[in-house]
């Protein structure tokens, strides 16, 4: 479920171009047509400075502490437990855009992706940034969701919808205006002022709030996404992937440094064993073979493969109904 938080929408003459494909925005017309907004981005997405370079190995030549050089302290990742029982209680209360249950085969595909690390929400969090079009790290998530089984209903209201102005990807978080139909055109990146962690981010036409501490992050008005997200690092792109540690480092096609915390999935690792193919190593792939599944003899538990290995989830125990054809029925 998605939900906007604090969120208004007031659109107004906006008379700031840029030409067609270009980041950034100029003076034009006040009044512009549909040709004039065609192509149109205004965005804080083009990273400054010079590009770092390649070292010896031709690996990108940057360490995880100058790709995100204000990364505050950050909750330990959740264990496995943890994450096999957030994933169980998070997954149970999925429904569609309708509102209505998902289906059996969808729930427990769901609880055993977003276990072992390949779910469009767990993903994320190796990449160390929001969930996809949320707000919310997923280890917030999960550990909001644990604090006292709170049912299905606070549960969905945990995630509440980022504006699709914030872009996050493995290369950082930056403001990107999508391209409305005139008098629009694109609306700049936006200012700033912080109340406490909490950022009020202003454009034309657009006022919302940001709670940073739900992305393990603090407020920030230099920031174009009112937070201290991970920003931008220019790269260049012919560089190969390197571990700092359990970050794995890269640069992508668009010249932007690459960043994935694998230690942020229980018992991640960077493997660089391999220099042509360094890879954040979760033993995600041990669970292909190994689906989530009923016990057998106990139809309160269920068993999730989390990093190669079975761990065990009383599905009662977290106030779900029982295990049903692969995962925790909601209750």
């Amino acid at each position: 479920m998605r939900r906007i938080s604090a969120l208004l929408l007031t659109f107004a003459p906006f008379a700031v171009l840029a030409s067609a494909g270009s980041y950034g925005c100029k003076s034009s017309s006040p009044t512009p047509s549909a040709a004039d907004c065609a192509g149109l981005r205004c965005s804080a997405g083009t990273p400054g400075g010079t590009p770092v370079g390649l070292d010896s190995h031709g690996r990108v030549d940057v360490t995880a502490a100058q790709a995100w050089p204000d990364r505050g302290a950050e909750p330990p990742a959740p264990t496995p437990q943890q994450l096999a029982d957030a994933c169980a209680l998070i997954s149970a209360c999925e429904v569609d855009g309708n509102g209505k249950p998902l289906t059996d085969d969808v729930l427990a595909a769901d609880t055993q992706s977003c276990a072992n690390g390949t779910s469009t929400r767990s993903a994320k969090e190796e990449r160390v940034i929001p969930q996809a079009g949320l707000n919310e790290r997923f280890a917030f998530e999960a550990r909001a969701a644990l604090a006292g089984a709170p049912g299905c209903a606070t549960i969905r209201a945990l995630e509440t919808a980022r504006p699709a102005q914030i872009l996050c990807q493995e290369d950082g978080c930056w403001w990107e205006s999508p391209v409305p139909p005139p008098p629009q055109c694109c609306q700049p990146v936006p200012t700033v002022t912080c109340a406490g962690e909490v950022a009020t981010v202003v454009t034309t036409g657009l006022t919302f709030t940001r709670d940073c501490t739900r992305a393990f992050a603090k407020c920030d008005p230099t920031s174009s996404t009112g937070c201290n997200d991970r920003r931008p690092v220019a790269c260049d792109s012919k560089g190969t992937d390197r571990c700092d540690a359990d970050v794995k480092l890269g640069c992508d096609s668009d010249g932007r440094v690459s960043f994935h915390d694998c230690a942020r999935y229980p018992g991640g690792h960077c493997d660089d064993s391999d220099p042509s193919a360094v890879k954040c190593d979760t033993g995600a792939s041990a669970c292909a073979m190994k689906p989530s599944g009923c016990d057998a003899t106990n139809p309160k538990l269920l068993d999730v493969c989390v990093g190669g290995n079975s761990v065990v989830v009383d599905c009662e125990a977290l106030g779900l109904g029982a295990c049903t054809n692969g995962h925790c029925a909601p209750k």
